[in-house]
C-alpha cells in the first residue's frame, strides 16, 4: 500500500469515525449512543520494520492510535517467515521451488506462470497442511530463499512503538495457523515467546491477533484460557455490542483505493445492523 492511500484512509476514518485504541474498542462500541460516531481501532500484524519507518511516523503526525501484533521472532536476531521466503523465490523467477515438497507442487506451475490468484491460493494450500507438512516446506523455502534480505523488526523497533504510545499484542512466535494444532500445541502456540516479548515492552501482553485470522470457538476458548483480554479475526465484521471478545472481527483495506476501503467499512455496518 502506498503511504499516500494509507494517509487518505486514515483521513476517511478521521473525518466519520471515532479511531480509538484496540483494547478499548468493544468497550467504546458498548458506551456509543445513537447519532454518536461508530468507533474503529487500527491494528497491524507481523514483524515488520516498515511498521517504525514507514507507518509510525504517519500515525504520530495524525495523532492515530493504533496497536500492532508481534510475534516476536526477530527480537535478538533476523528470522523470516515461511511466506516471506516464498515471496522471495518467486520474485526471484521461481525455479528454485521445483524442488520442495507438496503441497507446494501441485499450485506452482500457475505461479511460475504468473496466473492472477495462484500465489494466493498456494499459500493457502501451506496453511492448511499439518503442522509436521507445513514445518517440512518450510524448511524447503528457506533453502530455496537463500538469505534473507532487509531488517525485521527487533527489540530496538518495539521499544520505539511502546515510547510512541501504541499498543503492542501477541501474534504468536511461529505463525502457525491455530485450527490445524491440536490443543496440546495450540496451548503453547498462545503462550510460547509471549514473555520475551512482554520483557521487551515492559508491560503484560493481553491483545491476541490470530495467525492468517484464522480462528473459531475452540481457539477463543483457548484464548481466554490464556489470560488474554481480547482477540482479533481475520473475519470481514464490524462489532456489536454483544460481540465475543476473542472473536472480534477486522476488515483488511483496499491496498489502492480510498473507495473500496468506505465500500467496504459500509457493507460491514449494514451487515452488523441487520
Amino acid at each position: 500500500m502506498s503511504t499516500a492511500v494509507f494517509e487518505a484512509q486514515l483521513s476517511l476514518l478521521q473525518s466519520h469515525y471515532r479511531v480509538v485504541p484496540p483494547s478499548t474498542l468493544l468497550d467504546e462500541m458498548r458506551r456509543r449512543r445513537v447519532g454518536q460516531r461508530v468507533p474503529v481501532a487500527l491494528t497491524f500484524d507481523d514483524d515488520l520494520r516498515s511498521h517504525v519507518e514507514t507507518t509510525l511516523p504517519v500515525l504520530k503526525r495524525l495523532g492515530v492510535p493504533a496497536a500492532f501484533f508481534l510475534c516476536g521472532a526477530s527480537l535478538t536476531q533476523p528470522h523470516s517467515f515461511w511466506w516471506e521466503d516464498l515471496q522471495r523465490s518467486v520474485d526471484d523467477g521461481g525455479r528454485a521451488l521445483l524442488d520442495v515438497a507438496p503441497p507446494m507442487s501441485g499450485g506452482l506451475a500457475a505461479v511460475l506462470a504468473g496466473e492472477r490468484g495462484a500465489l494466493r491460493s498456494l499459500a493457502r494450500a501451506v496453511e492448511d497442511a499439518p503442522p509436521g507438512e507445513r514445518a517440512r516446506v518450510a524448511s524447503d523455502l528457506r533453502r530455496a530463499a537463500g538469505a534473507a534480505t532487509g531488517a525485521p523488526l527487533d527489540a530496538e523497533g518495539v521499544r520505539r512503538l511502546v515510547a510512541a504510545g501504541y499498543e503492542i499484542g501477541f501474534h504468536t512466535l511461529r505463525h502457525e495457523s491455530l485450527p490445524t494444532l491440536d490443543g496440546a500445541e495450540l496451548a503453547q502456540a498462545l503462550e510460547e515467546g509471549r514473555a520475551q516479548l512482554e520483557k521487551v515492552t515492559g508491560r503484560p501482553v493481553r491483545m491476541l491477533a490470530y495467525p492468517h485470522g484464522r480462528a473459531a470457538d475452540r481457539e477463543a476458548r483457548a484464548a481466554r484460557a490464556a489470560g488474554y483480554a481480547c482477540a482479533f479475526t481475520g473475519r470481514p465484521e464490524a462489532l456489536r455490542a454483544d460481540g465475543n471478545p476473542f472473536l472480534l472481527g477486522r476488515i483488511e483495506p483496499s491496498f489502492d483505493s480510498v473507495e473500496v476501503f468506505e465500500a467496504q467499512l459500509g457493507r460491514a455496518l449494514q451487515a452488523a445492523r441487520a
